[in-house]
Formats: structure tokens, C-alpha cells, sequence
């Protein structure tokens, strides 16, 4: 019995431990208070069609996913096209692209030149939603290509 209760006592914390490094993220900002700041600090905030997808390197730590995209519409970065590496995993957050959708993508640069997007950014898939953004950023943007 004692056996039994420490068995389920310990599945219990592991199950809380898991839940503990689910992605969390701070409650997203107005188009008017976050897109400056978020162009800001991105490295590349562009319009663009997922045109490649790849998983590579999948393994229990998490999914290494490439993405390439199209750039439509650029606002800051690169202007025709950028692949992301994006690692889904515990507490990174990754964003995941699908093939053939356009998104509007904040992305960040790492020392090893790769781009990254996370859920706790402003990436989003781009539709009659964030056309508002799209308008502000062309607005707001220091060099613009549409």
C-alpha cells in the first residue's frame, strides 16, 4: 500500500512539474502599444507565405522545424525571402507554420544567423484580422516594400 500511495504521489508531481514549463505568455498589447515596440526589436517583420516546411532533429527535447517563406510585404529585414528555425519545446514557445498560409511574422535573429518566431510575439496567420496591423506597420515602418 505505502508502495502504491508513493507511486501515485510521485506520477502526481510529475505531471504538475510537466505543466510548470508549458509556454506562458504576457497578455498580448494593442496594435498601437505593441507593434512599434515589437518592430523595434525584431530582427525581420515582414508578410509572407510558409512555402517550406520541414521538421529536422526531432528528439524527446522538442522539434526543430524550418520554415521558408515568400516575403510579400517587408517592414524591416530581409526583403525576398528568410527561413526560420523554430524549436518547439517545454518552454521556448515556437511558433508552427503550415505550409501554403501567409502570416505576418515579428522575428527575432540569433547569433547564429538563424530567425526565430514565438507564440508570445505578435506572429500571427494573416487574415481580414490583422489587416489593422498590416496598415499600421505600413505606416510606421522605416522602409517598406509593397
Amino acid at each position: 500500500m505505502k508502495f502504491f500511495f508513493a507511486f501515485i504521489v510521485g506520477l502526481s508531481l510529475s505531471i504538475i512539474s510537466l505543466n510548470s514549463f508549458a509556454c506562458s505568455c504576457a497578455a498580448p498589447l494593442s496594435i498601437e502599444k505593441g507593434a512599434p515596440r515589437a518592430l523595434q526589436n525584431a530582427s525581420a517583420v515582414f508578410v509572407g507565405v510558409a512555402e517550406k516546411v520541414i521538421l529536422a532533429d526531432p528528439n524527446h527535447f522538442g522539434d526543430h522545424t524550418y520554415t521558408t517563406f515568400k516575403i510579400t510585404e517587408a517592414f524591416k529585414g530581409p526583403k525576398d525571402s528568410l527561413t526560420t528555425k523554430i524549436i518547439t519545446m517545454c518552454c521556448l514557445c515556437g511558433y508552427s507554420f503550415k505550409e501554403g498560409d501567409k502570416y505576418l511574422v515579428y522575428s527575432g535573429q540569433r547569433k547564429d544567423g538563424s530567425y526565430n518566431a514565438s507564440t508570445c510575439g505578435r506572429t500571427k496567420r494573416a487574415n481580414s484580422d490583422t489587416e489593422k496591423e498590416i496598415e499600421f506597420l505600413r505606416n510606421l515602418a522605416p522602409h517598406k516594400s509593397h
